[in-house]
């Protein structure tokens, strides 16, 4: 009995209602935008059981990359790891010249059938050609591998790129440029050796 609606340029686009989830507050409801979305300044509406709501102003734009972060607040430690799926932290930190792995959504439309995400055995299809994503690890250009859709869920996009060398610490901070649009800034722990982190003025590999 939930649904909801954007509309921008007078083209109404329905969303893929993806949750809906009692919160301290009230009620929250998460939607996909489709990829044929149009873009501009326009409206979104919620229906609940045939009432729609007044509509609210909302901008779509073609990307704008949000990283994950661990404690879901967009900021501090990011949703990074390795090809293998397994999370970076103060134990088990990235290492210069490693593939990691940035996980977030917002990199663009596709096309082809996305109503159902990513399907077993399907190749995710890249959104973003290479010159349009650059990637800061601790101010240093890191090199891109791969942006695209990720297989982690539904809307989940990844960014893959190198780990650059010179930059260590146990909270490194790394930002993407999506098409000159900057990301949230979060941070990656980076160990020059091994597999545990040290700050220079924080916290020792000990």
């Amino acid at each position: 009995g939930v649904s909801m609606s954007v509309t921008v340029n007078g083209l109404a686009t329905d969303t893929y209602v993806y949750f809906t989830v009692q919160i301290p507050t009230g009620t929250q409801i998460g939607g996909i935008l489709p990829s044929s979305t149009a873009v501009g300044s326009g409206t979104l509406t919620v229906t609940v059981n045939g009432v729609t709501s007044a509509p609210e102003p909302v901008n779509v734009v073609p990307s704008a990359f949000g990283t994950f972060t661990q404690n879901e607040s967009g900021g501090g430690a990011g949703a990074f790891g390795d090809t293998n799926g397994v999370g970076f932290t103060p134990l088990n930190a990235a290492n210069p010249g490693m593939t990691a792995v940035g996980w977030g959504t917002g990199l663009g439309g596709v096309t082809g059938d996305e109503s159902s995400g990513v399907r077993p055995g399907a190749v995710p299809p890249v959104v973003a050609p290479p010159g349009s994503i650059k990637i800061f690890v601790g101010g240093q250009p890191a090199t891109f591998i791969y942006g695209g859709r990720s297989g982690g869920g539904a809307a989940e996009d990844q960014i893959n790129f190198t780990v650059p060398t010179g930059v260590y610490g146990c909270a490194v901070p790394v930002v993407f440029l999506v098409n000159g649009v900057p990301s949230n800034f979060t941070t990656m722990p980076i160990a020059a050796s091994g597999r545990i982190c040290s700050d220079s003025n924080g916290f020792s590999s000990a």
